[in-house]
């Protein structure tokens, strides 16, 4: 009898908290974050100005460069994309599309018109 009493609380409880989560609407809102904003952007963000700009080709070092080229043709892309990150201080998607263009350029000079 003991299960039964267990049972059914358990399934009121279920059902109170459903009752709750949809009278406050969506109820994924219900456990959305309130994150503090600072003049509509959030306090954690970096300010635009404060962000680094993507560096090109011609603003890495020439021995920088050659290293990637170098690790590049052995065929090491990951180890060619942190020695271009570490050269110019770009994230990881930018020095991505950046050697992927070197790695088109050195294997397929033809195309780099």
């Amino acid at each position: 009898m003991e299960w039964v009493f267990a049972a059914v609380v358990g399934i009121l409880a279920f059902l109170l908290g459903y009752a709750v989560r949809s009278m406050k609407g969506n109820s994924t809102d219900s456990f959305r974050v309130n994150t503090p904003t600072r003049a509509g952007q959030p306090v954690n963000s970096v300010p635009a100005e404060l962000v680094a700009k993507p560096a090109d080709a011609k603003q890495v070092s020439s021995d920088a460069m050659s290293q990637v080229e170098e690790f590049i043709l052995r065929g090491k892309k990951i180890e060619a994309i942190k020695a271009y990150r570490e050269a110019t201080g770009v994230g990881l998607k930018e020095a991505k599309d950046a050697v992927e263009a070197i790695q088109r350029r050195l294997l397929n000079p033809s195309n780099s018109a």
